[in-house]
């Protein structure tokens, strides 16, 4: 073997080892997006009810003090509606009340009011007719998932990144990161 067919062995190990490296770590927190797809399923059942069934009010909930989120019908607000397949309640529990899946992600605050609550009307939009946005916190970041009043579309956005040093303090530490990417984690161990 030459040094040059050495030389390519090498590198083509080396850029397998970093693409194997990249794929099995995660640099995204993964429960932020189950919280907004979750979201996203509760509303759309919401809308279906309150198209449905125009006689029932049907709203959607947000109680950041027990870190969680609901349907339930207007008339009793504090009890979630119930799932019509497997007969769980409609309900997001996130923090350390969570049955394990969203324990790292809490809900630090909404802006639905004194009420903590929105209406689905009988088109199956929102009342009232302005964005809906939930702030989400876990040990890395702050998020803001976005509610469409018209649509229910669901996004989700990292508002800060945490470090070390702003969670000792309490703050953010604004939306750069650093790191480089892959070649900075690579090339930063040497």
């Amino acid at each position: 073997m030459t040094l040059a067919e050495l030389v390519i062995v090498c590198v083509v190990i080396a850029i397998v080892a970093g693409l194997t490296i990249s794929s099995t770590q995660t640099t995204e927190p993964v429960q932020p997006d189950a919280v907004r797809d979750r979201l996203s399923g509760m509303i759309e059942y919401g809308q279906h009810l309150a198209i449905a069934r125009p006689d029932q009010r049907i709203v959607l909930v947000a109680d950041p003090s027990t870190n969680a989120i609901w349907l339930a019908n207007d008339s009793a607000p504090q009890t979630p509606l119930t799932h019509p397949v497997d007969r769980k309640p409609f309900r997001i529990q996130m923090g350390p009340q969570s049955s394990g899946d969203l324990r790292a992600v809490t809900l630090s605050g909404t802006n639905l009011g004194t009420l903590n609550k929105v209406a689905f009307d009988g088109t199956g939009a929102l009342e009232p007719v302005a964005p809906i946005e939930f702030e989400l916190s876990d040990d890395h970041a702050s998020y803001l998932v976005s509610v469409s009043p018209v649509s229910g579309a669901v996004s989700l956005r990292r508002s800060a990144v945490l470090t070390a040093e702003s969670v000792e303090s309490g703050g953010g530490a604004g939306d750069d990161e650093g790191g480089g990417g892959l070649l900075g984690g690579l090339l930063g161990g040497l």
